[in-house]
């Protein structure tokens, strides 16, 4: 059984976006949790679990296209400190998309400058739902670098932005609020 040392950092429920891509891919809502995990050995690692809702008139084919999900406090400094990299050979077409076996081919999770973190377990899903949105979703362990609550301090209360090949969407905290640590609610 795991001890688990729950250390939120704060979700993001974006009422806004700011579009850049021509096509019109925007994140309607996402979420962020991110939580410090605990094993019996002692051995802690850190596991984040994100959704966001997109809408576009035709997502584009994932099979060929790349996907990264990133993270940067705003007013912050490129490059993200917190993204995720999926390339297009990951996801494989099952009622939607899903990545088949992150471990063979080439998902990576970065942080700031330390390179890639050592991921022990990914799960994730761009699926299309009956109202025309799409909801993607990601799920992930990670071995972070010390300290280990830097990472948490990237995802929480931070800008979201997600590319699918050359379509980009950005999503903004709504105002400070919503980096105070209380759980937003679900959707």
């Amino acid at each position: 059984m795991r001890n688990r040392s729950l250390i939120r950092a704060a979700g993001l429920l974006a009422a806004f976006v700011l579009v850049t891509a021509a096509s019109g891919l925007e994140i309607r809502r996402s979420r962020t949790e991110a939580s410090i995990v605990q094993r019996p050995t002692g051995a802690q690692f850190i596991r984040v679990n994100f959704t966001a809702e997109l809408t576009n008139n035709a997502i584009p084919n994932v099979t060929r296209e790349k996907v990264e999900a990133g993270w940067q406090q705003v007013g912050g400094i490129e490059p993200q400190p917190f993204r995720i990299l999926i390339p297009a050979a990951c996801f494989v077409a099952n009622r939607g998309f899903h990545v088949e076996n992150f471990r063979c081919c080439g998902v990576q999770i970065v942080f700031g400058r330390s390179g890639a973190l050592f991921i022990t377990d990914f799960e994730a899903r761009l699926v299309a739902r009956d109202d025309g949105t799409h909801r993607f979703d990601v799920e992930a362990s990670v071995v972070p670098p010390d300290p280990i609550h830097a990472v948490l301090g990237a995802v929480g209360g931070a800008a979201v932005h997600i590319a699918i090949g050359t379509e980009v969407a950005r999503s903004l905290p709504v105002s400070a609020a919503t980096v105070s640590g209380a759980d937003p609610q679900p959707f």
